[in-house]
């Protein structure tokens, strides 16, 4: 879990203790070591409005 920034320290808190960025991280290290599929997404950004602005 270290290499998603929670301390060891960290790990072992109730999560209403945590900040909200570490427990996105927690979350996160949950959904990657169950079972489920995962399709991760990057931010849309408005490049592709402009590109697609220009194409029509």
């Amino acid at each position: 879990m270290g290499a998603f920034g929670l301390r060891r320290d960290i790990v072992f808190r109730q999560i209403k203790q945590l900040s909200a960025g570490q427990k996105v991280r927690a979350a996160l290290v949950k959904v990657l070591l169950s079972d489920a599929d995962l399709l991760v997404l990057d931010e849309p950004n408005n490049f592709f409005g402009y590109y697609c602005h220009l194409c029509s």
